[in-house]
């Protein structure tokens, strides 16, 4: 397998333990020519030390391209973290990465995201996904992780899913939005608020830096089950008119129920000038939107 360049592994839900002396990372840390890594390990906590093991390995293959990690949870301690960035700065070929934890779990202690904070050493990455759902965790475990990408102003794709994560509030927002701010050359923007806490003052101030993204071509947003209404979800929609090149559309507003006609007038008046969007998916399921305004 010396040759292997692409190697994913789905090790999710087991029902043993695996050691960080486990022979497989010995074997994935000999792959010299491997470009793209796909490890998971949901559903389980794996033994405390078996966590850095897995980093030490990632992070000794200098010829990795894209990362695609994810986990029930994650732990690292401080000076760990601080070793891993090192580390991490070194590998200027890995330009895509995700890093995923989802764990359903009631315990915040449970899941520290702090990992997460080595992404920042990455040096050339342009497309980064971080997804952090069905956890109980506050925002301050959370923007420390955006704040620690915002000097990644060569991104072009983010995608940020929340879904589930029902401590997460407005904060996080606040971070996303001076991520954004720093990273005018997005094109794809997908943002997952869907059952967490976050209201109108999260979006009121998330808005504003999505007006900079002119050149965004694709862009997605969910807040299924907020408590946002028509103050917050009417500047996201204004911002819609702020992109030029925009051709793909995902707005999901279901069980908004403060949501109304409002925002659906807002939403037909933007299709009736924007003949060259190619593909549109709104769900208004539970809001105050009336049926019959929607003849998009």
């Amino acid at each position: 397998m010396q040759y292997l360049v692409e190697l994913e592994l789905n090790l999710s839900n087991l029902d043993f333990e695996i050691p960080p002396t486990c022979p497989l990372f010995d074997s994935i840390q000999r792959l010299s020519k491997l470009r793209k890594l796909s490890l998971h390990f949901s559903g389980y906590f794996l033994p405390r030390e078996t966590y850095p093991r897995i980093f030490t390995v990632v992070s000794s293959l200098n010829t990795l391209t894209k990362l695609n990690l994810g986990f029930g949870m994650f732990m690292l301690n401080e000076d760990e973290i601080e070793y891993f960035k090192e580390k991490f700065r070194k590998m200027d070929k890995l330009t895509d990465v995700a890093m995923k934890i989802d764990y359903d779990s009631k315990q915040p202690e449970d899941v520290d995201p702090a990992f997460m904070t080595t992404l920042g050493s990455i040096p050339l990455l342009s497309e980064l996904q971080i997804q952090i759902t069905n956890v109980f965790i506050p925002d301050q475990k959370i923007f420390p992780v955006i704040d620690s990408i915002s000097s990644h102003s060569q991104l072009n794709k983010l995608r940020l899913q929340f879904w589930c994560s029902k401590l997460i509030a407005d904060q996080t927002c606040f971070s996303v939005r001076n991520l954004l701010r720093n990273s005018i050359n997005i094109t794809e923007l997908d943002l997952n608020f869907g059952q967490t806490i976050i209201t109108d003052k999260g979006m009121v101030a998330l808005a504003p830096a999505l007006i900079g993204l002119t050149g965004l071509t694709n862009f997605s947003l969910n807040l299924e089950r907020t408590s946002v209404s028509d103050k917050g979800s009417l500047p996201i929609v204004e911002a819609l008119f702020s992109f030029p090149k925009l051709r793909n559309i995902y707005l999901n507003f279901s069980s908004c129920s403060k949501v109304t006609n409002r925002t659906g007038n807002r939403i037909i008046g933007f299709f009736s000038i924007r003949e060259d969007i190619t593909s549109s998916t709104l769900s208004f399921y539970s809001t105050g939107i009336s049926l019959s305004l929607i003849h998009i």
